[in-house]
């Protein structure tokens, strides 16, 4: 059963399915509600930068896809603006990619990911793909995805970063998580269909589930224990 409404006009829609997800990696089910925008008419990671964005020659692979391998060079800035590399764990490594404004990425990284993050030999990695500012409002614990979302203007890579860094603070600095923001080809290149979208990856670094929304934590811990096992 999918239920719909109507969001500001700059959000376009947001789709909430309560059905039990089947993860595109062997089948297997978190069974549990989740939710994300729909990057189309939301300023997503597929929409064309301002002008004066940076672009890197050879764009790689989208992670966020069941098979592939996370990259390893430096294909995301730090909020300094220095490439780098994501951050990888010795057991398995989440990477989220996110929208700063959105408020289903907001719960995960206020409500979720820190404990995760605190697993042993688990790396979290959050990357904003998304050139729009504003900063969400990730709500309380309980009931969950009851914040909002924030607002802002179309923005470069530097004025991601800036978000960013803004949003580090409000989220009391996200304790354990790694934080990066894709520069204009890497948007394009590992162009999502909504926020957020989370990859879980092995130990060797291949991606095993992906995870088309916000999910509460026991699902995700379900997930990493089952990528530890492939």
């Amino acid at each position: 059963m999918a239920q719909t409404w109507t969001l500001p006009r700059w959000l376009g829609i947001t789709m909430m399915s309560f059905a039990a997800v089947g993860i595109a990696a062997g089948g297997f089910g978190l069974g549990v509600l989740t939710t994300s925008h729909p990057v189309a008419n939301s300023g997503g990671g597929s929409a064309p930068s301002p002008s004066g964005d940076g672009a890197i020659a050879n764009p790689v692979a989208s992670p966020f896809a069941v098979g592939s391998t996370l990259p390893t060079g430096r294909v995301v800035d730090s909020l300094a603006g220095k490439p780098t590399a994501l951050a990888r764990g010795s057991r398995a490594t989440i990477v989220m990619g996110m929208a700063s404004w959105c408020l289903y990425c907001g719960y995960e990284d206020r409500w979720v990911l820190p404990a995760i993050a605190k697993e042993p030999g688990v790396a979290v990695d959050i990357v904003d793909l998304s050139p729009q500012g504003g900063i969400a409002d990730p709500g309380p614990e309980t009931p969950p995805f009851s914040g909002h979302d924030g607002e802002g203007g179309p923005l470069d890579t530097a004025g991601m970063e800036a978000v960013m860094r803004q949003y580090l603070a409000a989220y009391r600095g996200l304790p354990g998580i790694h934080v990066y923001v894709a520069p204009a080809a890497i948007r394009q290149a590992w162009a999502v269909q909504g926020f957020p979208t989370l990859a879980i990856a092995n130990t060797q670094g291949r991606v095993v589930q992906v995870v088309p929304g916000a999910v509460l934590p026991a699902a995700l811990r379900q997930a990493v224990a089952a990528a530890e096992r492939r």
